[in-house]
């Protein structure tokens, strides 16, 4: 099973910046690639080689200077990822590929992994140098498959795709339906009770949601300080002091959050079931629709969420079970199966049986009757 490790890096000034100028070229490169092929397939109706995007990058590197900065396995992995975007493209699996646009606060490249090396607490990336790192994730290095430099607006991580031993050997018992939502976070049914998890970016009193409140209100506030100041000089130095406090807010603000996903998820894979149903969400979707959601419930991360859940099943062997998004899961009464129309409630209420419950667990309900 391919696991990504994180390893945090502790760079100089010198190393940060050349990884800033290498982003930056990859980032152009991708964007320049991507205009070319469009613009090769509507002529020739095919895609273009790779031997063919690698002599337009050459050329590329003869008309601007600076691209030669530019490594060569850097380049290979850029037009992997390109041929990758669009493969998944012509699937129907995601839209056209986009330009990518310049974030100060998520900026990665691709990096070759046959010259990595780790010397105790030092570890020597092939481009940039030696420099100190600190691992922080759960997982081993157990061989490198795919290798990548990330940055976050503060810090610079090293993510490296790895093989993880699992364990599908443990005891597994019964299943859970689980309805995943942006008023409440999840509620699971098992059978025999009801579990319901609340989400912590709600603004109802939900252990934590007062501090993330203060973190949102403080965000404003720098916000709005930056847009002040931005009209009257567009860059300086207490600007970028903001982005940077901006930034912390930011990363403060997910890591709550991911840590709260976190135990959520692991409190409900440690009842070691043998089936987990899924209700299939089409989230961006759902995102789109802002006469629906507020905004606080698109900062939910619902699929990260989603993704916590189902890579710690499969660690352990647990079957995922995705139910069709049109299922009406929501909309059929648990007790007698009738169809009614619950809009923006709360409550289900059944008009053929009267029945009153909670619509998110009547969802769950659904779900585990569902196989």
């Amino acid at each position: 099973m391919i696991r990504t490790v994180t390893i945090r890096l502790r760079p100089d000034k010198l190393q940060s910046n050349k990884m800033m100028r290498i982003a930056g070229c990859s980032r152009f490169c991708y964007n320049e690639l991507l205009k070319y092929w469009d613009s090769y397939y509507t002529e020739v109706d095919c895609s273009p080689s790779v031997y063919e995007l690698r002599d337009y990058v050459t050329m590329l590197k003869q008309q601007y200077v600076w691209l030669n900065e530019l490594p060569y396995h850097t380049m290979n992995g850029v037009i992997k990822n390109l041929q990758t975007a669009f493969s998944k493209f012509f699937k129907n699996k995601i839209d056209h590929p986009s330009i990518h646009k310049r974030n100060s606060n998520h900026i990665s490249f691709p990096i070759r992994t046959d010259r990595i090396k780790f010397c105790g607490n030092v570890i020597v990336i092939p481009s940039i140098g030696r420099m100190r790192f600190k691992n922080i994730s759960k997982y081993e290095l157990n061989g490198i498959k795919t290798a990548s430099l990330v940055y976050d607006g503060l810090c610079w991580y090293l993510k490296i795709a790895t093989c993880v031993y699992t364990n599908t050997c443990c005891q597994k018992q019964g299943k859970i339906g689980i309805d995943l939502g942006y008023r409440t976070l999840a509620s699971a049914y098992d059978g025999t009770d009801t579990y319901t998890y609340e989400n912590i970016m709600n603004e109802d009193e939900t252990e934590g949601s007062d501090h993330i409140q203060k973190l949102e209100k403080r965000l404003q506030v720098i916000d709005k300080i930056i847009s002040d100041k931005k009209k009257l000089n567009k860059t300086s130095n207490n600007i970028n002091k903001l982005y940077y406090k901006r930034a912390k807010l930011k990363r403060r603000m997910a890591n709550i959050q991911r840590t709260y996903q976190h135990i959520i998820s692991k409190y409900i894979i440690s009842r070691r079931p043998m089936k987990i149903i899924f209700e299939t969400l089409d989230i961006s979707e759902q995102k789109a629709k802002d006469n629906i959601l507020p905004n606080r419930y698109k900062l939910t991360a619902l699929y990260q969420f989603y993704t916590f859940i189902i890579y710690k099943a499969e660690e352990l062997g647990i079957q995922i079970i995705r139910v069709d998004k049109y299922y009406p899961s929501t909309k059929r009464c648990c007790k007698c199966g009738a169809i009614n129309e619950v809009g923006v409630s709360k409550v289900y209420t059944c008009k053929n049986c009267n029945l009153k419950i909670d619509r998110d667990i009547n969802a769950s309900i659904n779900l585990y009757n569902y196989v």
